[in-house]
């Protein structure tokens, strides 16, 4: 179940290698890149949709990532993000989701002042709409790391404020480590590009000399 992303983009990178090995030009590259695209977006459904059923609940969700406890840990796995659940099933589906992680929160704190069903549905509504990217592994970290009280003390109050600060704090680090990522990801399809450019001038190159020792051979 826990599959990892790096994973997926090592076998996805792995098919692009393939491809570009067999391809003569890049027009013919990029057409096998597009059906390795389609493939990967049905992959992703497939996961999708198994990550819904099998983290229905937040109990669920704790005992499938007992072992999934930091950012990094997160950021790893192919859970859906709050968006993409949003797509695939609704947004009432989702919220309701959310809904049910922030009561899960609840019963686990003993204190007097707590969200009330108003506050519960601002909540979940501001999370959709702010932070629609975090995972489902995600959302389990942040909220454990609440119960935990990484985010500071309650003192005997939860408040929306509160609840959203969590989500800003760890949303902040999430976008810093994916930037990481992303450059490196910048790096690797740059690389695509300049090699297909080299390998071209190098066919140019080949080419060029082919004309001028097939003119040497005519004199």
């Amino acid at each position: 179940m826990t599959i990892c992303k790096t994973d997926l983009d090592l076998e996805y990178r792995n098919k692009m290698d393939s491809a570009r090995s067999i391809s003569e030009s890049q027009d013919e590259y990029e057409k096998h890149l597009a059906k390795l695209d389609q493939q990967y977006s049905l992959v992703k459904a497939d996961i999708c949709d198994e990550w819904i059923g099998r983290c229905s609940t937040p109990q669920k969700t704790r005992k499938e990532l007992a072992r999934v406890t930091t950012l990094d840990g997160a950021m790893a796995l192919m859970s859906p993000s709050l968006y993409t659940i949003s797509r695939r099933k609704s947004k009432k589906h989702v919220l309701a989701y959310i809904k049910m992680w922030l009561i899960d929160l609840q019963g686990n704190l003993n204190i007097k002042n707590k969200l009330s069903q108003e506050m519960l549905d601002i909540a979940s509504d501001t999370i959709l709409t702010q932070f629609g990217v975090l995972t489902i592994a995600d959302l389990k970290n942040v909220l454990t790391d609440a119960l935990s009280g990484v985010y500071g003390e309650f003192y005997e109050s939860i408040s929306v404020p509160k609840v959203l600060s969590w989500f800003s704090e760890y949303f902040e680090r999430r976008c810093q480590a994916y930037a990481g990522n992303c450059l490196s990801d910048h790096t690797y399809y740059r690389n695509e590009a300049t090699g297909w450019k080299e390998r071209d001038r190098e066919q140019e190159l080949t080419i060029a000399d082919l004309r001028a020792l097939s003119n040497m051979n005519k004199q």
